[in-house]
């Protein structure tokens, strides 16, 4: 990971000094979604940021003046976009992922800064009968006899719930119970409509699904996805993404990430 990473308490210091710099639902096709403007800020952001981002961004525009367009999806599609020389002035995404843009120079040196992290949950249907998972041994036995597990083919969660199915030792008996989705949202739903039993997304995600609650692993088990930001190396718009960047990671903006299931990192 690159040293100049800062945290959301550094940041609110040094992030402005630093910077050289219409919501969508989903990742749409390059000839669907809102072309560059010269005074509109486009941002990439993982799915996990959709609830935020979504209360927060139409808050900024009035504050400011200035327009805002956010391309939502799972990081990994996101990465192929940036990768592909699509436009955007601000990424939203894994760590790993913005540091892969860094190194490809897709994204910018400095800043990059660690936004917020979400829990990694189990997703169950409201009013259904909750497994027990407090202990590992527990988790065990509810994975393994669980009925289907859904599980975003190219979300954060992925590398988590692989490596938790090792630790448990049940990776090949569980592996056939897993239903793969095109994204977190995709996961809850499938909750909510009684096509899998259970879900592995982040809790961000969790919530934007009113007929699905969330189940946290045991402590020790536990993970989180963590979203950082970075600046392309190409924006434009040095100012209107300086002025965001600002915005978002303001203490006033702190207690709309806690309701919406994330959380800073000091």
């Amino acid at each position: 990971m690159y040293s100049l990473r800062l945290s959301f308490a550094s940041v609110l210091g040094t992030v402005l000094l630093s910077a050289t710099v219409v919501a969508v639902a989903a990742v749409l096709p390059p000839s669907q979604v809102p072309q560059p403007s010269a005074d509109r800020v486009d941002v990439f952001a993982s799915n996990a940021m959709q609830a935020v981002l979504q209360e927060l961004v139409p808050r900024f525009e009035r504050e400011s003046g200035r327009s805002v367009s956010v391309t939502y999806g799972p990081a990994a599609i996101l990465m192929r976009r940036v990768e592909q020389g699509d436009r955007f002035d601000l990424a939203i995404l894994t760590p790993s992922l913005v540091d892969e843009a860094v190194r490809g120079g897709s994204i910018s040196r400095e800043p990059v800064f660690t936004m917020a992290r979400s829990p990694i949950a189990l997703a169950i249907r409201k009013g259904a009968r909750k497994p027990d998972v407090r202990t590992a041994n527990a988790l065990r036995e509810t994975l393994r006899n669980s009925r289907s597990i859904a599980l975003a083919r190219e979300g954060a969660s992925g590398p988590f719930f692989s490596e938790l199915l090792q630790k448990l030792g049940i990776a090949d008996d569980v592996q056939s119970r897993i239903r793969y989705t095109g994204s977190g949202v995709d996961v809850g739903r499938s909750v909510a409509s009684g096509d899998a039993e259970l879900g592995v997304i982040p809790v961000s995600e969790i919530m934007q699904v009113p007929e699905v609650e969330d189940l946290r692993f045991p402590g020790p088990l536990g993970g989180f996805v963590t979203m950082t930001a970075g600046v392309s190396s190409r924006s434009a718009h040095g100012e209107g993404v300086a002025a965001l960047i600002r915005f978002l990671m303001s203490p006033d903006t702190t207690a709309v990430f806690k309701a919406r299931g994330m959380e800073r990192q000091e």
